[in-house]
């Protein structure tokens, strides 16, 4: 498998970063989910207790996720209103929700929770400057 991204996409964001990851769960790994439903409740809990559960505006302001709404729109999308950044998409669906969506895979759940943790770390930096 070959991946390419043009340049201009560096360009609009030079923090992007791509990788694909290739993951093979044991049996084991598959039957217990305890660490997986920690991750997820800490994160959750972390972002609530971090994010007033009215600040959509102010989550649509973090550098992180602004960005992204930037190189949507250079591609031709309108990330607000149809397309929109997975990790937007999803903390703003936790801040209306106030819980876990509904469970697509173990994988995604992990990939969600650090979307989250990513959100936290960039209202974290933003608020030490």
């Amino acid at each position: 498998m070959r991946l390419l991204i043009d340049p201009s996409v560096s360009q609009l964001s030079p923090y992007f970063a791509c990788a694909v990851v290739r993951v093979c769960l044991k049996a084991e790994a598959r039957a217990s989910s305890s660490a997986l439903d920690e991750l997820k409740a800490s994160a959750l809990r972390d972002f609530n207790a971090s994010v007033p559960s009215a600040a959509l505006a102010e989550l649509e302001a973090q550098p992180n996720i602004s960005q992204w709404f930037d190189v949507y729109k250079a591609m031709g999308l309108k990330p607000k209103k149809k397309t929109k950044p997975t990790h937007y998409a999803f903390c703003s669906r936790v801040l209306k929700e106030q819980k876990w969506p509904r469970s697509i895979g173990p994988l995604v759940d992990v990939y969600l929770a650090n979307q989250l943790s990513v959100s936290l770390r960039a209202k974290s930096s933003q608020a030490a400057c």
